[in-house]
């Protein structure tokens, strides 16, 4: 069993040796290929350490970006008002009219469309 199991192997060995002097290119190419895949792996593993860290970054700059928001002098809505003239007072309370307006008709449409089709919905328990 042993000499045939020795006999197989160099049988083996001798079919590779063939197969790599006739396809020598093949060999390399797959060296190559895997020499590829563990650069693109390094690349991949580089660029998600890369990533957590603007993640980390950019959570960081939204935290502080809202402490100064909190933290800034603002003026009251009174003050704001004080400082615009009769038309610019009246020409935002009319653009306040046409938003409240338009939802108020968006709302009309949504209970109208509950009303229609879920009314079950509207009632109290």
């Amino acid at each position: 069993l042993l000499k045939d199991l020795n006999h197989e192997l160099d049988e083996l060995r001798r079919y590779r040796r063939e197969t790599e002097s006739i396809h020598p290119v093949r060999s390399s190419s797959l060296l190559e290929l895997e020499q590829e895949i563990r650069k693109l792996r390094e690349e991949n593993q580089s660029l998600r350490e890369t990533h957590e860290e603007l993640q980390f970054q950019l959570l960081n700059n939204s935290v502080l970006e809202g402490r100064n928001l909190l933290h800034q002098e603002t003026k009251t809505l009174a003050e704001e008002i004080e400082n615009l003239s009769k038309d610019e007072v009246m020409e935002a309370l009319r653009e306040h009219q046409e938003v409240n307006s338009k939802l108020r008709n968006y709302i009309d449409g949504i209970l109208l469309n509950i009303v229609e089709n879920y009314p079950q919905l509207l009632e109290v328990k």
